[in-house]
């Protein structure tokens, strides 16, 4: 299988100006210039992580309008796992409260390990897709490092904290 193809700004290796303008061109045409904005159908609160993901990588110009799905289902994974770890503590907590049969049945429910497991696949498939990792980031920071061509200004700047590097 192979590796997934990154930016033009973000790829390194041998590729002629004549073939990184030809497809940053076409990376902008197909990016276009829709905003993005929190996806439709999501509840309160995965409406809120959604938010907070595009606030975070607005800074990276990287997202355009038709990575809302993936946000969506970003922000759905995380809702999940989090009400997954609540379910948990609930049960912990009947536990501390002398009740056993709650932690039994919460831990020895498939229902449950599917649930989080499916969550778990979701976040990750989406973590490496937004870059929402630190083994993402860390990528990205390398191919922003390694890079010759000055357009990787704003990507080094964001490594950098805002500051430029």
């Amino acid at each position: 299988m192979s590796r997934p193809a990154k930016p033009i700004d973000l790829a390194y290796g041998a590729r002629t100006n004549e073939e990184k303008k030809k497809r940053a061109k076409a990376e902008a045409a197909l990016k276009g210039k829709r905003p993005v904005k929190i996806p439709d159908g999501l509840s309160r609160q995965q409406r809120a992580i959604a938010k907070d993901i595009i606030e975070s990588l607005d800074q990276s110009e990287l997202l355009c309008g038709m990575d809302e799905t993936i946000i969506a289902l970003a922000a759905y994974s995380i809702d999940g796992i989090r009400a997954c770890i609540n379910e948990q503590n609930k049960a912990a907590k009947a536990i501390a409260d002398g009740d056993m049969e709650a932690e039994l049945e919460c831990m020895n429910d498939p229902n449950f390990r599917a649930k989080l497991k499916k969550y778990e696949e979701t976040f990750d498939r989406a973590c490496k897709e937004l870059g929402l990792s630190p083994q993402s980031r860390a990528k990205l920071a390398i191919a922003g490092t390694t890079g010759k061509d000055s357009s990787l200004d704003a990507i080094k700047q964001i490594i950098g904290g805002g500051k430029a590097v």
